[in-house]
């Protein structure tokens, strides 16, 4: 019977088992950080709620203008930027001028959305800045296609599939 006792102790410490709990448990991932600036309510409601749609593991801020989203790109630092190009107070291409030059690593996570051309000059200064364009009307096809595009440069896709 000692012999017994001693032979599981010795093979509880030369082959512990693995802790079912940890092994199975997903490894818990940040949220993507999502920025949503548009000086129109029904606007900003709406990309939150498609945004959201996505997937679980993603946080969601709102900006009513270009000052604010300025503001909110220094503290909140998101993932992603969706960019309303016609606002009043600051326009989106302003915005996008001053992201480059006060946060220039943040210039390639912007995707600007307007009914403007994508040949309008507008676009194509932000498009040559290297933000991504979104043509309206907004559909949850084309917001996912940009979210991805965007995750993907940064390698953080994987972080969509997990669930916190």
């Amino acid at each position: 019977m000692a012999c017994f006792y001693i032979l599981n102790e010795l093979l509880k410490w030369c082959c512990p088992k693995e802790n079912p709990q940890k092994s199975s448990q997903p490894k818990k991932l940040r949220p993507i950080k999502v920025l949503c600036i548009d000086d129109d309510q029904v606007n900003r409601t709406l990309m939150k709620k498609v945004v959201n749609n996505i997937s679980s593991n993603i946080e969601v801020r709102l900006a009513m203008d270009g000052s604010q989203g300025l503001n909110m790109i220094d503290s909140f630092k998101p993932d992603i930027v969706f960019l309303d190009m016609l606002m009043d107070k600051m326009n989106g291409n302003e915005m996008v001028k001053k992201v480059q030059r006060r946060f220039p690593k943040y210039i390639d996570r912007i995707a600007v959305v307007t009914s403007l051309d994508s040949n309008s000059k507008e676009v194509t200064e932000c498009i040559f800045m290297g933000c991504d364009y979104i043509k309206k009307p907004i559909s949850p096809d084309k917001i996912r296609t940009s979210v991805f595009k965007i995750l993907d440069r940064y390698k953080l896709r994987s972080n969509l599939n997990q669930e916190i």
